[in-house]
């Protein structure tokens, strides 16, 4: 057209001004509608002199409209517009649960994200605290009210947890102690439910937690911070990023992170001295972590993190008047992980990686005359060697094959005959299809247990995508569980304190058929829907119970671990996320969850019902941000025999109580000042319920903290 004028225009997404094509730009006068190329950028030509409307949209991010886009006769006028990020995660890339990464959105699997701003705005810098908040996600308490996470209705130790897709050590009464994991180093958080033995193997039949540490390419330059609180909380955290350029030669980059952490906590003895030897541990935690990545843009890229962690913990192991003692445990572990990943070509590529772990954890009794006693150091390792190959035969196919070895060994005191080690030799494949509007996932991964011998478990997930809203999607899963050394070969003697705890190694390992369909309903970064209802059927669910009561004749109670024939969780997990006014967002979910025997007999430390609720005013203008957060918890069927010390003495057998409904809510409010300093304050636990010790046992907190980070 004579004389026409053009709008020529970049959209960029989020904070750090991504580029994608397909992103949708309206010119809304006319009504028609372009997409971005590969760069982020489009061209409206054949425009009349006049103004102009424009709006661009992209599923993740919020909506822009541009009112006064003014064209001249031959003229080009260039727009730059960068779209916000929606307060629904659908465009965060996910790596938990299948062999590929994909979009939140394009997942054939039920996955949800923590991420690094839904951690900062619980102000904590316990794991447990952070993960708790999430739908369907419950907190076990273990010694020393160690912490540790359920799914689905099923045990502690039917939950795999991972550091950035590696198993990791430091597992207390046998499983893995979330506060060992430290906050300050995380990105984000991915939680897939169901059993994923197929892709992870032994100890995935509830599903996997995925703790994904920060990348050096993409985290803050530098970053400093503190914090103090209640009970002596205190909080210290830096690090440091940087990525050099042809440092190595042309077309290469080498990236690394420094992060270290200090946390504290004076602790909390006696909430309920009657029948109770339980309290909030004092701790003393401290972490240092270095990541080195090296690519050449091109074919090649190889990664190294290092890890150090050390702790030591100290509680009252009773009431005063029937041990007299307190219980010191310490930590030190040591990580390191390596990797290299070579494209081939286009379609394909190899990943070779080694994963080493140690923990060595002490224990000891101290008496109120200081002397100790009862030492002992437990010695837990773990080794993973992983070859992988990824290629796509057809445009629409990936297939993803591999084989690792799995090593893990542990030497205690306590361990019958003191030093025991497992080797699993793994081979497992993935074929992914996509077609039309439709994924399918299959595949499988067969274990050779060097104990238990071999073992297969399948897998299949479907994702349709009905509308550009709607996706429904389903999956099968066999979970597999070996049982552990505790439960095997552990030896406990306290026949001083009237019983003994006896593993056996006549244990059969848990296997399990899982399902799960799952609805999601995505409008207008509006509001976001999801449902994910669950069934999982358990057969030798491993529990542990009274083997012998102490009687006159026999005074010591024997505490072991059997198989239970059969074992039934089913439930629905809902999650509403709504924006509603502008800087305003609200999130509910809900859980139902019944879990029971053989003999439909309920089984003890199972919330059947529960409901989360998240809301938050956050104002990027002026950087203010203010979130609150609550949950109720219904009653729960439990047993009082870890807190009950009669039951240990033989003077009465352990007691099937119920634990009362509570609900809890914090507060927490953060405000940015010159782009780079941040000061906070919150409260957690406002109205200070506490239900002891089968629910929350800490009351109410205060805190503050400041934190500085350069980009």
């Amino acid at each position: 057209t004579l004389f026409a004028g053009t709008i020529k225009g970049r959209v960029t997404l989020g904070t750090e001004k991504a580029v994608i094509s397909g992103i949708s730009v309206t010119l809304l006068d006319k009504k028609v509608r372009f997409g971005t190329d590969a760069n982020g950028e489009f061209i409206i030509p054949n425009l009349t002199k006049g103004i102009y409307r424009l709006e661009v949209m992209q599923l993740g991010y919020k909506k822009a409209v541009l009112n006064n886009v003014i064209v001249e006769e031959d003229g080009t006028t260039e727009v730059e517009i960068n779209l916000a990020e929606s307060p629904f995660q659908l465009n965060e890339v996910v790596v938990t649960g299948s062999l590929n990464k994909h979009l939140l959105k394009d997942s054939p699997v039920v996955t949800e994200i923590i991420s690094r701003k839904d951690i900062e705005k619980t102000g904590s810098s316990d794991l447990s605290e952070v993960i708790k908040a999430q739908t369907g996600v419950e907190l076990g308490t273990s010694i020393g009210q160690t912490q540790n996470v359920r799914l689905q209705g099923l045990n502690k130790n039917q939950v795999l947890v991972l550091v950035d897709g590696e198993r990791v050590t430091g597992k207390v009464d046998d499983a893995v102690d979330l506060g060992q994991i430290p906050v300050n180093m995380i990105e984000k958080i991915e939680v897939v439910k169901g059993p994923l033995s197929s892709v992870y193997g032994s100890d995935a039949l509830g599903g996997v937690v995925n703790i994904i540490t920060k990348n050096p390419r993409n985290a803050s330059q530098f970053h400093i911070s503190a914090e103090g609180g209640s009970n002596g909380k205190q909080d210290f955290e830096v690090s440091a990023a940087q990525s050099f350029e042809d440092i190595l030669g042309d077309s290469n980059d080498v990236a690394f992170l420094i992060n270290a952490g200090l946390n504290k906590y004076f602790g909390i003895s006696h909430y309920d001295s009657s029948n109770s030897f339980d309290g909030i541990p004092e701790y003393d935690r401290r972490n240092a972590d270095l990541k080195l990545s090296f690519s050449d843009h091109h074919k090649l890229q190889a990664d190294l993190k290092l890890g150090y962690y050390e702790d030591y913990m100290i509680w009252q192991a009773s009431k005063v008047d029937f041990y007299q003692v307190k219980t010191k445990a310490t930590n030190e572990k040591k990580t390191v992980s390596g990797s290299v990943n070579y494209t081939i070509d286009e379609g394909s590529h190899l990943k070779v990686s080694a994963h080493l772990s140690q923990n060595d954890h002490g224990s000891v009794k101290i008496s109120n005359t200081k002397v100790e006693s009862d030492y002992n150091l437990a010695v837990e390792e773990l080794q993973t060697y992983r070859a992988q190959y990824a290629f796509t035969p057809y445009t629409s196919s990936i297939i993803t094959v591999g084989a690792e070895r799995n090593i893990e060994g542990a030497q205690s005191g306590r361990l019958n005959a003191g030093a025991r080690t497992i080797t699993n030799d793994v081979a497992y494949l993935e074929d992914e299809w996509s077609l039309w509007n439709y994924t399918l996932s299959f595949g499988g991964r067969y274990s050779d247990n060097s104990v238990f011998g071999g073992f297969f478990a399948p897998r299949v997930s479907l994702r349709y995508k009905a509308t550009e809203k709607l996706t429904f999607r389903g999956s099968y899963g066999r979970g597999y569980r070996a049982p552990s050394f505790i439960e095997l070969f552990f030896e406990f003697n306290h026949a001083g304190l009237s019983y003994i705890v006896a593993g056996d190694p006549t244990l059969q390992p848990e296997t399990s058929h899982g399902y799960n369909f799952g609805i999601d309903y995505a409008r207008d970064n509006l509001i976001w829907f999801r449902a994910n209802f669950y069934y999982n059927s358990v057969t030798n669910l491993i529990e542990d119970y009274i083997k012998h009561n102490a009687t006159t004749a026999e005074p010591i109670t024997i505490f072991s671990y059997k198989n239970i024939a059969e074992a039934v969780t089913k439930g629905v997990d809902v999650d509403i996320d709504m924006a509603p006014f502008t800087y305003c967002a609200l999130s509910i979910g809900y859980n139902y969850t019944s879990a029971v025997d053989g003999n439909g007999i309920e089984l003890p430390f199972r919330t059947p019902h529960s409901v989360t609720l998240k809301t938050s005013y956050e104002n990027q203008e002026d950087g203010t941000i203010i979130s609150i957060r609550g949950r109720w918890y219904d009653m729960k069927v439990v047993n009082d025999r870890r807190q009950n010390n009669n039951t240990l003495t033989g003077q009465v057998t352990e007691s099937i109580v119920t634990s009362p409904a509570y609900s809890v809510y914090d507060l927490k409010a953060m405000q940015t000042f010159f782009e780079r300093f941040t000061l906070s304050a919150g409260i957690n636990n406002i109205l200070d319920k506490t239900v002891f010790p089968y629910g929350n046992v800490k009351g109410r907190e205060y805190y503050a903290g400041i934190r500085y980070q350069l980009q």
